[in-house]
Formats: C-alpha cells, sequence, structure tokens
C-alpha cells in the first residue's frame, strides 16, 4: 500500500493520499507529474523485489488507478524520466544486476506505451534529463557503481530519434 500526503501551498494545509494497493515502500520508482495527475511506474520494493507496474493519481478525483502493463518497460529503478507535456519518457536505470540502455514512452491520455528508439549512449542511470526546444537531453549520469557518464544525446519524442551526441564538459 502506499501512502502519502498533499500539502495544497494555498491553503498551507495538508491531507493524506487515499492507498493504493502493491506501491507500498517503492524505492527509485519513475515519477512524473503532468499538470493533472502524478504518474509512477517502477522501482523496488521493501522486500527488494522490483515492482513490474505503474500507477496515476487524480488530485481532483482523489483516487489511484492503474497505468496499461501492455508493451510496458522490464523492470527497473533510478531511470531517467521526463514529461514532454505529453509523453512521459523514461530511459535506463538498473534492474539490479545490470545498467540498461532501453526505454519507453508513456502516453497517459491513451494509456499507452511506445518504443523509444536504442539511444547512441552507454547504459545508465541517474543521468540528468531535460524537455527543452522540443527534444530530451540525456546527460552524464552512472554507468556502473564508482564510474560516472559524461557525455550526452538530444531525443526527439515527435521522431522518435537520436541526435547531437558527444561530450559534456565538467559533468
Amino acid at each position: 500500500n502506499i501512502s502519502g500526503h498533499a500539502y495544497h501551498p494555498g491553503t498551507d494545509t495538508w491531507r493524506d493520499l487515499p492507498v493504493s494497493n502493491g506501491v507500498r515502500d517503492l524505492t527509485g520508482a519513475s515519477t512524473v507529474w503532468t499538470g493533472s495527475e502524478i504518474l509512477t511506474w517502477g522501482g523496488r520494493t521493501s522486500s527488494t523485489a522490483f515492482a513490474s507496474f505503474g500507477r496515476r493519481y487524480d488530485p481532483v478525483s482523489n483516487q489511484w488507478s492503474l497505468i496499461s502493463t501492455q508493451d510496458q518497460l522490464s523492470v527497473r529503478m533510478n531511470a531517467m524520466t521526463t514529461w514532454t507535456g505529453s509523453q512521459w519518457i523514461i530511459l535506463g536505470g538498473t534492474d539490479g544486476m545490470n545498467t540498461l540502455s532501453d526505454g519507453r514512452r508513456y502516453l497517459p491520455y491513451e494509456d499507452m506505451w511506445l518504443p523509444i528508439a536504442m539511444p547512441p549512449l552507454v547504459a545508465r542511470y541517474g543521468a540528468a534529463t531535460f524537455f527543452i526546444g522540443g527534444r530530451v537531453l540525456v546527460a552524464a549520469g552512472q554507468i556502473q557503481t564508482q564510474l560516472s557518464a559524461n557525455d550526452y544525446a538530444l531525443y526527439d519524442p515527435s521522431t522518435n530519434t537520436w541526435s547531437s551526441s558527444g561530450f559534456a564538459g565538467g559533468c
């Protein structure tokens, strides 16, 4: 079960969130705010098992609901994630044994997952991701436990293509 609290800055008050089965104590889950709801997917449970599901929370109805599992990502935690305004991009991460490079795009308005072209970067987790100028910038991150990356690439979700990979000085 997941429990939590929502803060309303206009009234300076907190309220309890409803309980959602199966999402208690997730570590490293991918989470994003769409402007109207919270999406969360994956992560590892307190029992060290990986979650292979997602939930969406609607603060207006105060309800959690399931995210489609058809064509979803493989299990992972610490993935890179960003919101484009219409698509949720989830990329990389780790499955506890391997560092991953693949990803998926989730379209919440259609409740469907779409593939992402394989990036020109080595597998990583914890990279910085930003949506800027219609493209997703993926930079730096961890390749392995004591090895950091200092490169970057740009992903265009409208064409499902990658470009401009290079080295990011100072990362």
